[in-house]
C-alpha cells in the first residue's frame, strides 16, 4: 500500500524535478521529507494542500490513494419526487430548515408498523 510519502516521491519523480525544488517552491523545510521518513512527523494539513496544488491532484489522493468519489446521483422514482426537491430548491436556506424540522416532526408521529410498510414500497 502506497503511502503519502511515496505517492509525492512518484509525483516529484514524473514531473521531473527533486524534493529540494518542490520545498523550495512551497515554502517548506528542506528536512520535511527527510523526517517524514523517519517518523518524525508528518506534513500538516497545509503542507498537503500545498502539494496538491502543485500537482493538481485532490488531497483524498495524496493521503488515501484514490481520488475523490462524487456522490451517487439520486435517482428519482418518479414525477413526484422530482417536483418535491425542485421546490425544496427554491426555498430560502431558513424555509428549508423549517421544512425539514417539519417533517422530521410528521414522521416522529407515524406509528413504527406503518413507517416500515411505507419504507418496503
Amino acid at each position: 500500500m502506497s503511502t503519502f510519502l511515496e505517492r509525492t516521491k512518484e509525483l516529484i519523480g514524473k514531473s521531473g524535478i527533486t524534493e529540494k525544488q518542490l520545498t523550495a517552491e512551497l515554502g517548506i523545510s528542506n528536512s520535511s521529507f527527510t523526517d517524514w521518513r523517519k517518523g518524525k512527523g508528518k506534513p500538516s494539513l497545509e503542507t498537503v494542500v500545498k502539494i496538491s496544488d502543485y500537482f493538481h491532484v485532490s488531497i483524498d489522493y495524496l493521503v488515501r490513494g484514490k481520488e475523490f468519489n462524487e456522490p451517487k446521483k439520486l435517482d428519482f422514482s418518479n414525477s413526484k419526487d422530482e417536483e418535491l426537491l425542485s421546490k425544496f430548491h427554491e426555498l430560502t436556506p431558513e424555509l428549508r430548515e423549517r421544512l425539514l424540522a417539519y417533517m422530521d416532526g410528521m414522521l416522529s408521529v407515524i406509528p413504527k408498523e406503518d413507517s416500515e410498510k411505507r419504507l418496503s414500497v
